[in-house]
């Protein structure tokens, strides 16, 4: 659905993900220098078919954004 938008983006600047990466939006939120993420984080997260943010989410979310 956001596909339009994104083809707006210049593509040096969109950032994808690896495919193990979960990232809800609503799970996301920006506040000036912070980056809060809700998240799951048991180990049986892949026995269920939830939209959320998983931990690789979160551990991506550091390693892109290390000063937030």
């Amino acid at each position: 659905a956001i596909q339009y938008i994104i083809d707006q983006v210049n593509p040096e600047k969109v950032i994808r993900p690896p495919e193990e990466v979960h990232i809800e939006g609503g799970d996301v939120m920006l506040w000036n220098d912070y980056i809060f993420v809700g998240t799951y984080r048991e180990a049986d997260y892949a026995n269920y078919i939830v939209a959320r943010t998983n931990m690789e989410g979160v551990a991506f979310l550091e390693k892109t954004f290390p000063h937030k």
